[in-house]
């Protein structure tokens, strides 16, 4: 609901930059700023977390609740970053693809009970290509913006205990919003939140060996960039 009010005020300030837009020129100012169509390359990084679902920490929890020699290790999220290319349209459009990149999950977990063990380490690793379209709304020398596309998601499962990979493929909606300053006509900053729908995610962990090779995670990424647009060339 918060995203769709979002995406709303973004398009009623849209339909008001089309309205007021100068059709005698391309190339406008708007407070200290300057404006013209142009190709943009950036880059971001910050917090991701690709959420397969909760099976793999509570077969991790149950290994280690058995008792014995036992050990536990369990990584969700972390560091991630992604690089983008675009082509700014108009003031209040752009169409832009990307790569991003996703913490890596670790799932580790091990207990010994007599002659009895118990081993898991699986390793969940995601990227993504997408390509999105981009409404902003400027006011002045800073921006708001919502951004909507496709993303193509890889996700590869290594599982080291039994020397077994699984990978899957799917095409995800993609969607964001971000924050953004002109530092100058050529240099933006910005802070963006953005999503990849998951589908499949395993939530119990008897049903991990089935669908492994099915689960595309669910994507977020919470990140600061710098953009370069190449104007004045």
């Amino acid at each position: 609901m918060k995203l769709r009010i979002i995406l709303s005020l973004l398009l009623l300030g849209f339909v008001s930059q089309v309205l007021a837009y100068d059709d005698d020129s391309y190339a406008y100012t708007s407070g200290s700023t300057y404006f013209e169509p142009a190709f943009y390359i950036g880059a971001q990084g910050g917090y991701a977390r690709a959420d397969e679902g909760s099976a793999l920490k509570q077969l991790a929890d149950y290994i280690y609740g058995l008792g014995g020699t036992a050990s536990k290790e369990v990584r969700q999220g972390g560091f991630g970053a992604r690089g983008h290319l675009g082509y700014s349209i108009a003031r209040f459009l752009a169409i832009e693809t990307g790569y991003s990149y996703f913490a890596k999950n670790r799932y580790e977990a091990s207990s010994y009970v007599s002659v009895d063990s118990n081993n898991l380490n699986i390793k969940v690793a995601t990227w993504a290509l997408d390509l999105v379209a981009k409404v902003i709304l400027p006011i002045n020398d800073f921006s708001i913006y919502g951004k909507a596309g496709a993303a193509y998601v890889n996700t590869q499962f290594n599982d080291d205990a039994n020397n077994a990979s699984y990978r899957h493929i799917a095409i995800r909606p993609t969607y964001g919003v971000g924050i953004g300053y002109n530092i100058n006509n050529n240099i933006s900053i910005d802070a963006v939140w953005s999503t990849i729908d998951g589908r499949s995610q395993i939530n119990d962990m008897n049903a991990i060996d089935s669908k492994l090779d099915k689960v595309t995670p669910t994507c977020r990424l919470y990140t600061l960039g710098l953009t370069y647009k190449f104007i004045g060339f």
